[in-house]
């Protein structure tokens, strides 16, 4: 039963009761009992106090007009010049607004009015709290003029011990601005111009690992300091990518990738294997499924391929579950046939041919000849253009042949545009081949850079991502509502004082978290419990950083509703109902409820005279 059936039938209840004390009351009296015109009046307000009493807890619905709402925000000028038409309303970021009917914010208000279809946004504009509300309404909002300051900065989300890093952003200010960058010790590393366009590049050396805050400061063309703010940087060690190479034979390529391998940071596990049963390198590992899974990518060349036997399948069923596997080159036909095992096809062409490097074009077809040519020491055929370094580089060279295939994807190009490498595609992982051959002799030219290059990006392009999880978006403020959107999202936060708070899952933004800081810094957003515990930070300014910052942000949002399109208003003439006020019923429920109070007194006054003078008479 609803409310209202509920509250019926109560007083139904009561009023028949009420009737038949009445009653009882009147048969007990005998002469002097009421008379009928008093006793119709007792009978007729039991029900009408009913009724009043009903009407005050569930005044009916009364037609009402369409209302226009006047949103004051922060920035709002307090006086009522140029103020538009409607009725008034003040969010709690707006201070001292004459006139104006405060509300907690702009959800609240619009329960409190539910027939306003349109609002007018006064001042600086609505934030990411009542963005949501004003949805699905006719918009009406002109932003004011712009201030000087910053607009917008883009940060690395985590950067290596003492590697440099960028900051870019945006800045509204006069011609010859100057933007620094601050260290934690207050020193400026970095100052550079702030262009026609506001853009500014800024570049800093992070140090030991941690978190830190940098500091920016915007200054005027005279050096003034126009704004500051802090700039927090988490400085974490990166995460090793783990690398297994399986080669047929031990040899100088597989030595150098190893080498490389290592600087670069890799976790590296090396099986070459020298026949009979007798490998070298890293202890020995079994390959099973548990095994694979230690991995992220793996390096095989066709010579080890053929000596796996059953481990094949093993392989490829890790790369199924997101692995990266990468076949090498090693001769013509063996690695054509294991590509074409994978679905990698290199169609055309036949043997090996020369790879072209970047700085080949700009010699002469002799030079370049002799240099692909190897040379001894003292040898008469070398031109006299020709420097020591270039006679000595090897030959680089490649499988021949153009890629193929629906799902096979080339990429790694030389210096003439052919494609060094191609991957496709395996379950959640990717298999590539790398068809440069001996890429070893880059390393010994003198191009280890480019020896670097290559395999940087073949691994990148199908090594597993690292395990790291992804940051938070956005910029938070204390005092302000923050949704922190993750693939994975947090349970708790651990607030900079050593306080947790328990988060709340907000099923409307696909599994996002609601968290209110209420203090600035560093946060830490934590997920799951024991071995599966997870963990990110995240930095929450103060609210007053970055005024300009938080001001064009809100602005933006703003007139992101306005080009939405207006909400269909109330035709002409139409009405919609809205509750009306219960004082009107509660009023006339005292009045019925004292002229009923006063008829039964006075029905029980005049009663016991009469008794009493019937007893007199009796005497």
């Amino acid at each position: 039963m609803t409310p209202k059936l509920i509250t019926v039938a109560v007083l139904t209840l009561a009023v028949l009761l009420a009737w038949a004390r009445l009653f009882v009351w009147q048969a007990k009296a005998g002469a002097a009992r009421s008379t009928g015109w008093r006793l119709a009046i007792l009978v007729l307000l039991q029900p009408a106090i009913a009724a009043f009493l009903f009407l005050a807890l569930h005044p009916p619905a009364i037609a009402v007009g369409e209302d226009t709402l006047v949103v004051a925000t922060a920035d709002t000028p307090s006086s009522r010049a140029q103020r538009p038409e409607g009725r008034l309303i003040a969010l709690p970021e707006a201070r001292g607004i004459e006139g104006a009917q405060a509300f907690p914010d702009l959800g609240s208000a619009l329960r409190r009015y539910p027939t306003a279809r349109r609002i007018v946004v006064l001042g600086r504009g609505l934030g990411p709290r009542d963005v949501d509300a004003a949805r699905g309404l006719s918009v009406k909002y002109a932003p004011p003029p712009d201030r000087a300051g910053f607009i917008s900065t883009t940060l690395p989300p985590t950067v290596a011990p003492g590697s440099s890093f960028p900051i870019t952003g945006t800045a509204k200010a006069q011609q010859g601005a100057e933007v620094e960058l601050v260290d934690p010790a207050g020193r400026v590393t970095d100052r550079q111009p702030v262009g026609p366009d506001g853009r500014f590049t800024l570049s800093g050396t992070a140090r030991a690992a941690g978190k830190v805050e940098f500091g920016l400061r915007l200054r005027g063309a005279r050096g003034t300091l126009i704004e500051e703010g802090v700039v927090p940087l988490a400085i974490a060690d990166p995460v090793k990518s783990r690398l297994l190479i399986l080669a047929g034979a031990p040899g100088a390529e597989v030595k150098y990738l190893r080498r490389w391998a290592s600087d670069a940071g890799f976790a590296v596990n090396a099986q070459i294997s020298v026949g009979g049963g007798v490998a070298l390198g890293d202890p020995p590992i079994a390959l099973s499924a548990d095994t694979l899974r230690k991995f992220d990518v793996a390096i095989v060349d066709p010579r080890a391929w053929a000596s796996l036997g059953g481990g094949r399948g093993v392989l490829v069923n890790a790369v199924k579950e997101g692995r990266g596997l990468l076949l090498r080159a090693d001769g013509d036909e063996e690695s054509r046939a294991l590509w074409r095992s994978l679905g990698l096809q290199l169609q055309g062409g036949g043997g090996l041919k020369p790879v072209t490097l970047p700085d080949d074009a700009a010699r002469s077809t002799e030079a370049s000849a002799m240099m692909r040519t190897r040379v001894g020491i003292g040898s008469r055929d070398v031109p006299a253009e020709l420097n020591v370094e270039d006679a000595y580089l090897p030959e680089v060279s490649q499988v021949a042949g153009t890629w193929g295939g629906a799902e096979v994807v080339p990429f790694l190009n030389d210096a003439a545009g052919r494609p060094l490498a191609a991957w496709r595609p395996l379950g959640l992982g990717r298999v590539a081949a790398f068809s440069a051959v001996d890429s070893y002799a880059l390393a010994l030219a003198g191009k280890a850079d480019l020896f670097a290059s290559w395999w940087s990006s073949a691994l990148s392009t199908i090594s597993r991502p690292a395990d790291r999880p992804a940051p938070f978006e956005g910029m938070f403020w204390a005092g302000e509502r923050a949704v922190l959107c993750a693939p994975v999202s947090p349970a708790r936060v651990e607030q900079p004082d050593g306080r947790t708070v328990d988060l709340v899952r907000d099923a409307g933004s696909g599994g996002c978290s609601a968290f209110w800081p209420v203090q600035p810094g560093w946060h830490r957003g934590v997920w799951g419990a024991g071995q599966s515990q997870g963990a990110r930070s995240f930095y929450v300014y103060a609210a007053e950083a970055y005024p300009i910052m938080r001001a064009m942000r809100d602005r933006d949002a703003t007139l992101r509703l306005t080009t939405s399109g207006p909400a269909a208003p109330l035709k002409a003439g139409e009405m919609t109902e809205q509750s009306g006020s219960p004082w009107p019923w509660f009023a006339l429920l005292l009045v019925a409820g004292t002229v009923l109070w006063a008829f039964e007194r006075q029905t029980i006054g005049r009663q016991s005279s009469r008794k009493a003078d019937g007893k007199v008479e009796a005497l």
